[in-house]
């Protein structure tokens, strides 16, 4: 349904349109990876907390994480502005 929308959008000339099903499409794509994938992604017999790494290796990639999209976003936000 999503695909022949797509198509008749395209065939129209539209231009937003074309864009938010081609998101549409993107997202169902990846539940449906995500759906198939999900039984086996942890085994039942262990749990999700057993599962997830330690507390300090996690926080240590929070602050890696935080590290590298600071700059990203202050990079994005030059961009935005920097046409005002």
């Amino acid at each position: 349904m999503t695909a022949w929308l797509l198509l008749r959008a395209l065939r129209r000339g539209a231009h937003v349109s074309p864009f938010l099903l081609t998101l549409v499409l993107l997202i169902l794509g990846y539940s449906g990876f995500g759906i198939s994938l999900w039984p086996n992604i942890i085994p039942p017999s262990i749990s999700i907390r057993a599962a997830a790494a330690p507390a300090q290796r996690m926080g240590f990639a929070l602050v890696g994480a935080g590290a590298r999209l600071e700059p990203v976003t202050g990079t994005i936000d030059g961009i935005c502005c920097a046409s005002e």
